[in-house]
């Protein structure tokens, strides 16, 4: 019996021993999760190449019918200058991109003209559009760079008379709707470029307008712009980086779930392990065996000026019973638990210490 015990005892302690080791493995694992997952979320730092279009725009001339007025047959197209629609004649646009990058770079560019004309409801108070048409000028064409400067140049002749006519004929079908015509001519850039520090290519858009209005027996002021103006960014597309964050952030999610999986393991562990105490489970037991016979009162019988006898087993305490035909009283306080038979002389108690099951809890 000795021998039992002592394994027993033994026993009790590598498993508690092994749930601290458990307890150890969860806050290791969990801190790692935590770190993963803190990186997984942080900001990722983007690489970036800085380029400008600032040599980009549109020279143009607005070329004049036969007049009396001016002596050369056209005009030169500038920001402060005004053109008489009825003189008009045509257009001579010749459009310039220009874009310097900071770094190397190498990737295809495609391009294409296209004339916008529209038709805008203007009131005192707001615009809006009626009505707009767009026109290719010219099939779509590519360019390739490999360096850090491209330039990209290319002219047009417009009429400026077909695009005035397309807003007459907008008015006249419209009945009697005033609009405000204009001409946006337009040269768009699209396509991708790898700058030599990025992984993959990007992509790179932009545009350069030219738009006049478009009106009768008026004067109008032309007006030319970039898209991305001076100075722009290209940001590198980071699929490895943002990769590997997500990685971080599932392993750090898994790992703290692990965690905590292995903690409320320990802890419902540790709870059922102090809920099956040999000493809980031995008076629950007598509880559940004897209810018919135990009466559980709420505090202790009074055993003053009567002899005390206490038993050392319950069934010497059922003898007791069976021969004085008296209850069994229960009572409990935090660390032991009494039976108890009270006669009129005579008090038999058969008490159960926790104390007694030893401190893994073995009966000593």
């Amino acid at each position: 019996m000795a021998r039992i015990k002592k394994a027993k005892r033994q026993n009790d302690i590598e498993a508690r021993h092994i749930s601290k080791w458990w307890l150890v493995f969860a806050a290791v694992v969990g801190l790692i999760g935590a770190a993963l997952l803190i990186f997984g979320l942080t900001d990722k730092t983007e690489l970036t190449v800085s380029y400008s279009e600032s040599g980009s725009g549109v020279d143009y001339r607005v070329y004049l019918l036969p007049n009396n007025s001016y002596a050369e047959s056209y005009i030169y197209g500038t920001s402060d200058r005004s053109y008489p629609t009825s003189l008009i004649k045509y257009l001579d646009l010749a459009f310039n991109y220009s874009v310097h990058f900071d770094a190397p770079v190498e990737g295809e560019l495609r391009y294409k003209m296209v004339a916008l004309t529209s038709a805008d409801k203007v009131d005192n108070t707001n615009s809006a559009r009626l009505w707009s048409d767009e026109q290719g000028l010219y099939p779509e064409q590519s360019v390739n760079i490999n360096g850090q400067t491209l330039s990209i140049r290319e002219s047009a002749k417009i009429d400026y008379d077909q695009y005035a006519n397309m807003i007459r004929r907008f008015e006249s079908e419209a009945q009697g709707v005033s609009a405000k015509g204009s001409l946006n001519v337009a040269m768009i850039i699209s396509g991708s470029v790898k700058p030599e520090n990025f992984e993959v290519a990007v992509p790179l858009d932009s545009r350069v307008d030219f738009i006049i209005p478009i009106a009768s027996n008026s004067s109008v002021e032309a007006k030319t712009s970039v898209k991305n103006g001076a100075d722009a960014t290209l940001r590198a597309s980071t699929d490895n980086l943002e990769r590997a964050h997500l990685v971080s952030i599932i392993s750090g999610a898994v790992l703290l779930a692990i965690a905590a999986g292995v903690g409320i393991y320990c802890f419902v562990t540790h709870r059922l392990r102090l809920r099956a105490h040999p000493y809980e489970t031995k008076v629950k037991h007598l509880l559940s065996a004897y209810d018919g016979v135990i009466v559980e009162t709420s505090r202790i019988p009074s055993a003053r000026d009567k002899n005390i006898s206490d038993v050392a087993d319950f069934d010497e305490l059922l003898d007791v019973y069976n021969s004085v035909h008296l209850p069994i009283n229960y009572y409990h306080d935090r660390n032991k638990s009494y039976f108890v038979i009270s006669g009129d002389k005579n008090t038999w108690r058969y008490i159960i210490k926790k104390s007694d099951f030893g401190k893994h809890g073995q009966k000593d």
